[in-house]
């Protein structure tokens, strides 16, 4: 996912270093935006603010992932 968003996505704050099983990205201003699309595909997120927390688990494959992807690029 990281290595998917990252590189289109320069205005937002990405973690630094290891990071755990949920990976939180400051989306800043685009947070409207980002909000608007995971809805529009149907997908839940956790905002903390601008932060987007995204966990994936033992039951989310690939197919997930991309279906994210597809939702914010």
């Amino acid at each position: 996912l990281r290595e998917a968003l990252e590189p289109k996505t320069p205005e937002w704050r990405w973690p630094v270093g290891d990071i755990g099983g949920t990976l939180c990205v400051d989306t800043g201003a685009d947070q409207p935006r980002v909000a608007a699309a995971l809805d529009a595909h149907q997908l839940r997120a956790d905002f903390r603010g601008s932060v987007l927390r995204l966990s994936f688990h033992a039951y989310n494959g690939v197919a997930d992932v991309e279906r994210v992807v597809r939702a914010l690029v």
